[in-house]
C-alpha cells in the first residue's frame, strides 16, 4: 500500500498533443527518437472507390487510432499511415460508370474518405494517396531489386480478350459464374461470395463488364515475382514474427499465414493489361502496369515519403529500432503477412517487416451484410446526420470490435449500451460527482484523507488500470474499454455507499470526510478522462474541460492524484443523451432494418402524409359507426350477416386470385396502393393551395375531411378485400411449391433407402424415423413387438356389473384394444455417440466471477469460436493455454457456468493430485475429428440429459500405461497419431 499512497502524491504527466502540429516542429517530431519505443501504425489501404461502412471503419482505421492514441499518452513515438488506394480495375470501373476519368473518381472520393475519417476523429500523421510519383519511384525500385536479385520471371498468360472493345479483361472487367462455389457474380479475380481467389480464365459463362459481349482466351505476355524461391525465407520469418514474445499477431493472421505457407507459395503475376497504375520499367511491357495487389501495401511507404521526405527511411529501413503494426480486417491477412513482406525480403534492401498483424474477423449489420446498393447498413456519408456524437459510435463500434469471431451491429443494442453502460454507469458517475463538488464545496477541491476504504479503492482501480494496459499491449481494444467501465462503477459503488450527500449536511467532522469522498470521485473522473482518451477523445477533452486540466494526461501506472487540494474546476455538463426507442424505430427503417411485417406496411401506406405524432398499431381496426342498441336476438343476426358477407368477399377474392384475373388484389401488401397515394397527392395539392382568409381554409377543411373518409374507405377496403385476396394467392403458390417439394423428397427418400441397403444397413418404410441414417441400430422387429405384448401380463377382469348399470351405460362406447407398439428403434451406447474433435485455444482469461474458472475461446473448425468455461486455473498456467491444441466434447448440452454458457468441454487426464490436458500431436487441426476403431462415428447432435450416454462411456475412457487415450481397451486417433497424457497414466479421461 505504501507504493500506491506515493503515486497518489506523486505529480501527474501531460501529453501535448499540440506539438505535433506546430509547423516548427511538425517535420522532427515525427522522426523516430533514440530511448523511445518508436512504433509505425498502418491501417489497411481503403479502394477509394467505395464509401467506407461501419465495418470497414472499425476493422482498420478506428482500431489503430484507439491503439495508436493510447501509445502516445504512454510517452512512444508513433508514426500513422494511411491513405486511399487509388490504381487498379476497380478505380477503371467506378470511372466508366460515373463518366470520369480514374484521376476525377480518386479526386473526388478522397474526400469523401477523408471527411469520414476526420468525422470519427481518427487522428493520422499522414491521410495520402497512391497516385503520387513518389509511388512510381519506390514501387519501381522494389521491383528493380527483384529482378536485380533473380525472384521474378517472365511467362505468357492466358487471358479474357473481349473482340468489341478490343482489350484484355483484367479482374473486374470480367464478370461470370464462380468455378468453386457457383456464384452467378463473381469477378475475374476473387468470388465474394466463397473468398477464392480466382483466374478469370476459369469462370464459366464470361462476359465483358463493358458491352457484355463474351470473351474469348488469348495469349499475353508478364511479369511474376517467384515466391515460390522466397518460400523458406518467408516462412522463416513468418514463425519468427508470429512466435516473438513481446510481437502480437491476432490468432487469425497466424492462421492464414500458415495456412498459406503449408499449401505451398507459388509465383504470382505482378501486371496487368491496364492504363492506370504503375507503369512497368521495362522493356516489352510499356502498356502494362503492376497489379494492385503488388504496389498497394507500398503506398505506405510513399505516402510516408510525401510526409517526411527522404527521411521516410527512417521509418521503414530501420528494423532494429522500429515495430510495425498493421491493422486490418482478415481478407488482408495474405498481403501482409505473406505477400508484401516477402517482396521487401527479396528486394534484401533493409527494410522494416511487420512485428504485429492485428487483424479482426467481420462486423455485419443486424442479420445481414451491409450493402450500399440495397441500403442495408450504416455508411460512413450518412452516419454524421444521425445527430449522434462521434465518440457514442467509437465506444460502440469497440465495443462490439470482431476480434475473434464475427459481430453485428444492432440498433436495439446500440441503444441498450449508450443508456446503461454510457449515460447510467459512466456518465452518471462523472457528473454527479463533479456536480457535487462544483455545488457542495465552492468548486475547489477539498483535501484528502485516506482511510481504509479508500486504500482498498484504489487497490481495486490500480488492478483495473493494469489490466487495462496489459489487454492495450496485447491489442484487445475491447477487452480494455471493459475495464474503463469496471472502474466507472466501482466509482458509483463507493459513492453510494458512502453517502457524501447526507455527511454534507452533518458534523465539521463529516462534511470533512464528504469532502475526501468527493474529491477522490473528482480524482477517478480525471482518471476515467486519460483512460477514455484512445476510445472517446471528444468525451475525454470535455471531462477535462469540466476539471480545467488544459492538455492529455500520459497514462500513469498507477492511481494519481491529479486534482490536489484547492483546484478550481468549473461548472460540468452531462456527457451524454440517452437515446430513445422512436429514434432508433426511425433509424431501423432509414437504414434497412425495418419490420417487413405486411400489416404494419399497410398502415404505413394509409397514414398521412403531413400528419405527425399520432401512433399508428401494427393491426389497425377499423372502426364501425356507433349505432342505437339493439336486443340481444337482433345484435346476434347483425353479426352473423356481418361474418357471412365477409366470408362472400374473401371467396369472390380467392375465386379472382386463383383465375389470375388483373384486379387489385394481385399488389403485395406493402406496395403503395395507386387509390392512396391519388388521394395523398390530392391532399398535399389541398395543403399547398389554401389560402390564409377564413373562406380558403373553410374550404380546404371541407375537402380535407372529403379526402380522410376517402382514405378510410381505402383503408377498409385494403384489409377486408385487398389483404386477404393476397394472402390466399400466396397460399396457393406456397402449395403449388410444396407439391414440387413432396416429388423431391419422394425422389431422395427412395435414393436413401438404396443407398442404406447397398451399406448394409437396416431399411425401414419411413427413414425418418432415424435421425441420422448412419448410426449402428438395434432394430425390434415387430414380430418380437408382438411376442412382448402377447407375453404382457392381462389386465383383470372386472366383475359383471348389475344389469340396471349395464342398461344406463349402454350410451358409452367400450373401449378398443391397444394397437401393438410400433417398431423401436434404439442406438447403442458406445463412444461412436460422442462428437469428440481438436480445437485451438485462441483466447483465454479468468471467469470474472470465479477465482478457478478459465473463460476460452476454441477454434473447433465452426464457422466461430465457441465459448468454453473449465475448471483448470489451478493445474495449467495461463500462459500455458494459448494458442493450445486440444480435444474438446462438443456435443454435451450447454450449461451455464456463473452466469456465462460453456459450449463444450476440454478433455483432461485426471487424477485426485494432478489434472492434465490430453494432448494431441502438432500435425492435427482445429475440427479434426478424434475415431476410435472399430465404432462407427455417429456423434448425436446433442447428448440427451436424461440416460446421458456421456455418463454411460466416461467410465470406460481412461490413460493406459503407455500415455495413450482408451476406451475399452481401443485407442483414440486424430488421423493416424494418438491422443495422450504427458505424465499420467492409468487415470480416468474426463
Amino acid at each position: 500500500m505504501a507504493d500506491l499512497r506515493a503515486a497518489w502524491s506523486s505529480e501527474p504527466g501531460f501529453y501535448d498533443e499540440s506539438i505535433r502540429k506546430r509547423p516548427d516542429a511538425l517535420h522532427s517530431s515525427r522522426l523516430p527518437q533514440e530511448g523511445k519505443r518508436n512504433i509505425l501504425v498502418t491501417s489497411a489501404l481503403p479502394y477509394v472507390n467505395n464509401v467506407p461502412h461501419l465495418g470497414n471503419i472499425i476493422g482498420c482505421v478506428l482500431s489503430a487510432d484507439v491503439f495508436v492514441r493510447y501509445a502516445r499518452i504512454k510517452g512512444d513515438q508513433v508514426l500513422y499511415i494511411c491513405g486511399t488506394d487509388e490504381y487498379g480495375t476497380a478505380t477503371e470501373m467506378k470511372a466508366l460508370k460515373e463518366g470520369m476519368t480514374p484521376a476525377e473518381i480518386c479526386e473526388k472520393y478522397y474526400h469523401l474518405h477523408k471527411g469520414i475519417y476526420d468525422w470519427f476523429n481518427i487522428e493520422f500523421d499522414n491521410f495520402g494517396r497512391t497516385s503520387t510519383p513518389n509511388q512510381t519511384e519506390i514501387t519501381q525500385d522494389i521491383f528493380k531489386k527483384l529482378h536485380a536479385n533473380g525472384y521474378t520471371s517472365i511467362d505468357t498468360l492466358d487471358q479474357l480478350h473481349c473482340g468489341t472493345c478490343d482489350k484484355f479483361l483484367a479482374d473486374r472487367f470480367v464478370f461470370g459464374i464462380c468455378p468453386h462455389c457457383g456464384y452467378d457474380d463473381a469477378r475475374g479475380d476473387q468470388c465474394d461470395k466463397c473468398g477464392k481467389l480466382i483466374d478469370a480464365v476459369q469462370l464459366i459463362s464470361p462476359k465483358c463488364h463493358i458491352c457484355s459481349a463474351t470473351p474469348v482466351v488469348k495469349t499475353s505476355k508478364h511479369l511474376f515475382v517467384d515466391l515460390d524461391r522466397l518460400s523458406d525465407k518467408v516462412e522463416a520469418f513468418v514463425e519468427k514474427s508470429a512466435t516473438a514474445p513481446n510481437n502480437h499477431w491476432s490468432a487469425n493472421a497466424t492462421a492464414i499465414a500458415r495456412s498459406w505457407i503449408k499449401s505451398g507459395l507459388e509465383r504470382r503475376c505482378i501486371t496487368r493489361d491496364l492504363k492506370w497504375g504503375t507503369p512497368v520499367p521495362m522493356e516489352g511491357f510499356e502498356n502494362k502496369v503492376f497489379y494492385v495487389w503488388f504496389d498497394a501495401p507500398i503506398g505506405y511507404l510513399s505516402i510516408t515519403k510525401n510526409l517526411l521526405g527522404d527521411d521516410w527511411v527512417k521509418w521503414w529501413k530501420n528494423p532494429d529500432n522500429v515495430e510495425l503494426y498493421h491493422f486490418l480486417g482478415k481478407d488482408n491477412v495474405a498481403f501482409h503477412s505473406v505477400m508484401f513482406p516477402a517482396c521487401e525480403i527479396g528486394a534484401n534492401d533493409g527494410y522494416t517487416l511487420v512485428n504485429h498483424i492485428c487483424a479482426t474477423e467481420y462486423l455485419n449489420y443486424e442479420d445481414q451484410k451491409f450493402s450500399k446498393s440495397r441500403g442495408t447498413g450504416v455508411f460512413g456519408d450518412s452516419v454524421s446526420e444521425c445527430g449522434i456524437p462521434a465518440d457514442v459510435w467509437r465506444f460502440y463500434l469497440i465495443y462490439m470490435r470482431p476480434e475473434t469471431n464475427d459481430t453485428a451491429f444492432s440498433w436495439d443494442d446500440f441503444m441498450t449500451k449508450v443508456n446503461t453502460e454510457l449515460l447510467s454507469n459512466l456518465g452518471n458517475f462523472i457528473h454527479r460527482s463533479l456536480t457535487f463538488l462544483h455545488s457542495n464545496f465552492d468548486a475547489t477541491v477539498p483535501e484528502v484523507e485516506i482511510t481504509e476504504v479508500e486504500e482498498k479503492l484504489l487497490a481495486e482501480i490500480d488492478e483495473e488500470l493494469g489490466h487495462y494496459s496489459k489487454f492495450l499491449e496485447d491489442v484487445k481494444l475491447r477487452d480494455a474499454l471493459t475495464k474503463i467501465l469496471s472502474v466507472s462503477r466501482k466509482g458509483n459503488q463507493y459513492m453510494q455507499a458512502n453517502k457524501p450527500w447526507v455527511l454534507v449536511k452533518g458534523t465539521p467532522e463529516e462534511k470533512k470526510r464528504a469532502g475526501t469522498i468527493i474529491a477522490m470521485s473528482a480524482n477517478i473522473s480525471v482518471l476515467l478522462s486519460a483512460l477514455l482518451y484512445p476510445y472517446m477523445p471528444a468525451v475525454s477533452k470535455q471531462i477535462r474541460d469540466s476539471v480545467n486540466i488544459p492538455h492529455p494526461l500520459l497514462l500513469p501506472e498507477h492511481p494519481v492524484q491529479f486534482l490536489k487540494a484547492g483546484h478550481k474546476i468549473n461548472q460540468p455538463t452531462p456527457l451524454f443523451t440517452r437515446l430513445e426507442a422512436d429514434q432508433i424505430a426511425e433509424f431501423k427503417r432509414r437504414f434497412g432494418a425495418a419490420s417487413t411485417d405486411p400489416i404494419a406496411a399497410a398502415a404505413d401506406t394509409a397514414k398521412p402524409a403531413g400528419k405527425k405524432g399520432g401512433k399508428t398499431d401494427k393491426k389497425p381496426k377499423m372502426t364501425e359507426p356507433t349505432a342505437a342498441p339493439v336486443d340481444g336476438a337482433a345484435a346476434a343476426k347483425a353479426k352473423k350477416d356481418k361474418k357471412a358477407e365477409k366470408k362472400e368477399k374473401r371467396a369472390a377474392a380467392a375465386a379472382a386470385a386463383q383465375s389470375g384475373a388483373a384486379t387489385p388484389t394481385a399488389q403485395a401488401p406493402g406496395k403503395p396502393d395507386p387509390a392512396v397515394e391519388a388521394i395523398l397527392a390530392e391532399y398535399g395539392k389541398v395543403v399547398e393551395g389554401a389560402g390564409t382568409d377564413g373562406k380558403s381554409a373553410a374550404q380546404a377543411n371541407l375537402k380535407i375531411d372529403e379526402l380522410y373518409k376517402k382514405l378510410n374507405e381505402a383503408k377498409k377496403n385494403f384489409l377486408e378485400e385487398l389483404l386477404p385476396a393476397w394472402e390466399t394467392r400466396k397460399v396457393n403458390e406456397l402449395d403449388a411449391e410444396n407439391e414440387v417439394l413432396d416429388a423431391v423428397v419422394q425422389k431422395l427418400t427412395a435414393q436413401l433407402k438404396t443407398l442404406r441397403k447397398v451399406a448394409g444397413h437396416p431399411v425401414l418404410d419411413d427413414p425418418r424415423v432415424i435421425t441420422n441414417p448412419v448410426k449402428e441400430v438395434k432394430l425390434v422387429s415387430q414380430k418380437a413387438a408382438n411376442n412382448a405384448a402377447a407375453a404382457a401380463p392381462k389386465p383383470k377382469e372386472a366383475a359383471p356389473a348389475p344389469a340396471a348399470a349395464v342398461d344406463n351405460k349402454k350410451a358409452k362406447k367400450e373401449k378398443k384394444p391397444k394397437a401393438p407398439a410400433a417398431p423401436v428403434v434404439e442406438d447403442v451406447v458406445d463412444i461412436g455417440r460422442l462428437d469428440l474433435r481438436v480445437g485451438r485455444i485462441v483466447d483465454v482469461q479468468r471467469h470474472p466471477d470465479a477465482d478457478k474458472l478459465y473463460l476460452e475461446k476454441i477454434d473447433l473448425g465452426e464457422a466461430q469460436p465457441r465459448t468454453v468455461i473449465s475448471g483448470l486455473v489451478a493445474h495449467v498456467p495461463i500462459e500455458e493455454m494459448k494458442d493450445r491444441l486440444v480435444v474438446c466434447l462438443c456435443n454435451l448440452k450447454p450449461a451455464k457456468m456463473r452466469g456465462i454458457e460453456s459450449q463444450a468441454m476440454v478433455m483432461c487426464a485426471s487424477s485426485p493430485e494432478k489434472v492434465e490436458i490430453m494432448a494431441v500431436d502438432p500435425s492435427a487441426k482445429p475440427g479434426d475429428i478424434v475415431l476410435c476403431e472399430p465404432y462407427t462415428h455417429r456423434p448425436d447432435a446433442v447428448l440427451a440429459k436424461k440416460n446421458n450416454p456421456w455418463e454411460i462411456i466416461s467410465p470406460d475412457l481412461s490413460v493406459d500405461p503407455e500415455g495413450k487415450a482408451v476406451y475399452k481397451g481401443q485407442p483414440l486417433t486424430i488421423n493416424g497419431t494418438f491422443m495422450t497424457a504427458t505424465t499420467l497414466r492409468n487415470v480416468p479421461v474426463k
